[in-house]
């Protein structure tokens, strides 16, 4: 995903402004059955896990949203999440960002 240009983040913001400022988990999800699976909030991207491999998104507990990792990108700063990543799983610069 490019870029969110001003009017779009200002939109997203209007429509979801529960998710300001939100933790959200990053988790992976795993198969549950057919045609079970989780869509992001922003762009409806299908997280769905097939049996083959597993997907993964970012989780906000409260509201039960899914995020993709193209979309938490994009409207990180504009919603000032706070993520919460598993523990080891990825190293992690100065800011406690992670790096890839």
């Amino acid at each position: 995903m490019s870029m969110p240009s001003e009017e779009r983040i200002e939109q997203e913001l209007e429509n979801k402004d529960y998710l300001i400022r939100k933790t959200v988990r990053w988790k992976r999800i795993h198969p549950h059955g057919e045609g079970d699976g989780e869509l992001c909030v922003f762009c409806w991207k299908d997280l769905r896990a097939s049996l083959e491999g597993r997907d993964e998104g970012f989780h906000e507990e409260e509201s039960g949203d899914w995020i993709c990792f193209p979309c938490l990108e994009a409207f990180l700063d504009a919603f000032d999440w706070k993520i919460i990543w598993p523990i080891g799983m990825y190293q992690t610069g100065p800011d406690e960002i992670p790096v890839f």
